[in-house]
């Protein structure tokens, strides 16, 4: 009997002892989840420019027939950022840079040089200030 009262003393400890482990095991896991949800939401927001189309339109003084142009390659862009802010950090890395030296050789085409000086000095500052690059 006495051997009995030992091996339920034993399972219990060990019954115990199971259920921390398990208990722990959840929280670690929801704390690790928890962070990278975190970090997906800070790259999505971070990469969410939306650029006020008048504002930059007024900023860069674009004629009436530069605007629809510029509006449509700055949505172009902002759309790549999106989508590069979705994906695995080495093919987003790869979107970024095509996306930033697409926007800015399709600014080159339509802007005025001092236009594309202006823009390409608020891009920087903007994929900056966002963590975009470094």
């Amino acid at each position: 009997m006495c051997e009995v009262k030992k091996l339920n003393v034993k399972l219990e400890k060990m019954k115990k002892l199971v259920i921390f482990a398990v208990m722990l095991l959840g929280v670690a896991t929801a704390a690790f989840g928890e962070n990278e949800n975190g970090n997906v939401v800070a790259n999505v927001e971070n990469y969410n420019i939306n650029t006020s189309a008048t504002s930059l339109v007024r900023f860069l003084n674009t004629s009436e027939d530069q605007t629809p142009t510029v509006i449509e390659f700055q949505r172009n862009f902002e759309n790549a950022l999106k989508i590069a802010s979705v994906l695995k950090e080495d093919s987003r890395k790869k979107v970024v840079d095509n996306a930033i030296k697409g926007n800015l050789r399709n600014m080159k085409y339509i802007l005025t040089r001092e236009q594309y000086v202006r823009y390409n000095r608020v891009l920087q500052v903007t994929l900056i200030n966002r963590q975009i690059v470094h």
